[in-house]
């Protein structure tokens, strides 16, 4: 996983580094002092955060309250890992399943019944069959 969670507010960059540092923030912090990112990411908010997971848009939170945001981003990361560790689990509980069963399967005989069949060589053989049709060239066209 490469993620990355920002903050961004209209807020001067010495004012986002004062309360980056009074809050101790893990997150990137952002000044859109001219507010054009909030249209390129979909808000109509001043404040908000982003989770970007591989460079795709995951989450967004959008009117963050600088008193409460920060504890409420933290704690939807920690379902959203609860959740990725789930997916995981389960995609490698699927995977061990699928390993366990192919030493099964390749001990298995298989049977080819096209070939074994014993009416194989009395099978239609499509280029041996009677022509249904000619096509004539009627001479109209130049080459």
């Amino acid at each position: 996983m490469n993620i990355k969670v920002v903050g961004a507010s209209p807020d001067p960059v010495s004012d986002n580094k004062a309360f980056a540092e009074k809050i101790k923030s893990p997150f990137a912090l952002l000044s859109d002092t001219n507010k054009a990112l909030p249209p390129a990411v979909g808000s109509e908010d001043k404040r908000w955060a982003a989770l970007i997971d591989g460079g795709r848009l995951a989450k967004l939170w959008e009117g963050v309250d600088p008193a409460t945001g920060p504890q409420e981003i933290l704690d939807d990361l920690g379902k959203f890992f609860a959740e990725a560790k789930e997916k995981v689990a389960a995609t490698e509980a699927a995977r061990s399943e699928v390993l366990a069963a192919v030493p099964a399967a390749a001990a298995k005989p298989q049977e080819n019944n096209w070939v074994s069949a014993p009416d194989a060589g009395k099978m239609d053989d499509p280029w041996s069959k009677p022509k249904i049709a000619t096509v004539h060239d009627n001479g109209g066209s130049s080459r």
